[in-house]
């Protein structure tokens, strides 16, 4: 599975593509991607979270940067499935 990413919210820009054999995976590599970009005690934060709580967060602040109300997702899976919704990914099979 491979999919892109281009997303710009506050101080992260990502614009790369991350392959992976699940979501889980893909996920976890996008975790550790925005983690490297972040402040020494967020970094912390992040990197004691599953990759579901990543992706849970990561719609959260999403939702408030663009005052929208999107559900938290309910695995990795549907995270993906959001951001392609939402423009910020394509997914390749």
């Amino acid at each position: 599975m491979r999919v892109r990413i281009r997303f710009q919210q506050d101080k992260v820009n990502i614009n790369e593509v991350f392959d992976g054999a699940t979501a889980e995976e893909i996920v976890g590599k996008m975790k550790e991607r925005v983690r490297k970009e972040l402040p020494f005690a967020l970094r912390l934060l992040v990197g004691g979270m599953s990759n579901l709580m990543f992706a849970q967060e990561t719609v959260k602040r999403y939702n408030e940067a663009q005052k929208k109300s999107l559900p938290p997702p309910k695995s990795c899976e549907e995270f993906l499935k959001m951001a392609q919704a939402e423009g910020l990914a394509t997914l390749e099979a």
